[in-house]
């Protein structure tokens, strides 16, 4: 209720709104509970109308506020998240009010989880164009990115992408060449798709009860219908794929409880095997089982395939339908 209370402060102050709010507990299995707290609430309301959100409320609950409010001649609301609409009832009369998009930021902000933009969008803007033809061919830059990383001799051989990491500044920086390019190329891709908004970088602080902060940092966020969801860039040639489903599951309750994961592995074959003939596995069949249960799509491929990408993330983030085995 704390972390309910503080998200909506800073919400409505974000935008210059001075809110009151009244905690306030009942027995919600007492209809006299129910309705000593009715009062007390109708006891603070002054000029103004009535308003009465039953979102996720318990049905008995939400069946005598609905009772109360009308003896007041006031309204009651239920938000839809699935049809991202709200639905109003007053006086009989029904009708339905499509929600308006939130940004990622006005999400975190509502779920009081602090967040820090780690790029800034001119910066990105100004380099796309060279980003966008450096990750054309993944798996010739993944080659460049191992060699560059173990200062082969053999890199001058990749003095085009040498010269044009140069050109936008970034030809001594490791920890972009190494995966940072690949999450920007992610970002500009699922820019082109019809999302609500899409950030990349984002460093976010939770709350606990127990008043300590954690910290996560996600590759890109995006927001459709105001559900906030996660997508995970790896560009290497092999990942641990079960430890990285177990990470989102947890993960993405945090963010929304109607969010999705996508994690993105691109650079190597699924199934490989050692010199010695033993077989190496990303993501086994179970653990992609784990992952579909758990609204997590796997996108794992050696070469990456943007058009296919932006197909597999449309038809799993915009359109809802449930990802593939």
């Amino acid at each position: 209720m704390q972390r309910l209370e503080k998200g909506m402060y800073r919400f409505c102050g974000h935008y210059g709104y001075s809110p009151r709010l009244i905690s306030v507990a009942y027995d919600e299995d007492s209809r006299r509970s129910i309705e000593s707290t009715f009062d007390s609430v109708l006891s603070h309301l002054k000029d103004g109308e009535l308003f009465v959100n039953t979102t996720e409320g318990l049905s008995t609950t939400a069946a005598l506020l609905h009772h109360f409010a009308q003896t007041h001649n006031g309204t009651v609301l239920a938000y839809d998240r699935h049809e991202n609409s709200c639905n109003f009832l007053k006086n009989g009369r029904l009708w339905s009010e499509a929600v308006s998009p939130m940004t990622v930021e006005e999400h975190l902000m509502l779920k009081n989880i602090g967040y820090e933009a780690m790029l800034d969008d001119k910066e990105l803007a100004g380099r796309k164009e060279a980003v966008m033809e450096l990750m054309k061919n993944t798996e010739s830059f993944l080659q460049f990115k191992l060699e560059f990383t173990q200062d082969s001799r053999q890199l001058h051989l990749h003095a085009d992408k040498l010269q044009a990491l140069e050109e936008i500044g970034k030809d001594d920086d490791r920890f972009f060449i190494e995966g940072g390019i690949f999450e920007e190329y992610c970002y500009h891709l699922l820019n082109e798709l019809p999302f609500d908004d899409v950030r990349i970088g984002i460093k976010t602080e939770f709350y606990s009860t127990s008043k300590e902060t954690y910290k996560n940092e996600f590759d890109v966020l995006c927001i459709k219908d105001n559900h906030l969801h996660i997508v995970e860039c790896k560009f290497r040639k092999n990942v641990h794929g079960e430890s990285l489903v177990y990470k989102y599951d947890s993960l993405k309750d945090l963010l929304d409880e109607d969010g999705k994961v996508v994690i993105a592995a691109v650079g190597g074959d699924n199934i490989t095997r050692k010199k010695s003939g033993k077989k190496r596995v990303q993501f086994y069949d179970s653990t992609k089982r784990r992952a579909i249960d758990n609204d997590i799509l796997v996108y794992q491929e050696r070469r990456f395939d943007s058009k296919r990408f932006q197909k597999e993330v449309r038809r799993f983030l915009i359109d809802k339908l449930p990802a593939a085995l």
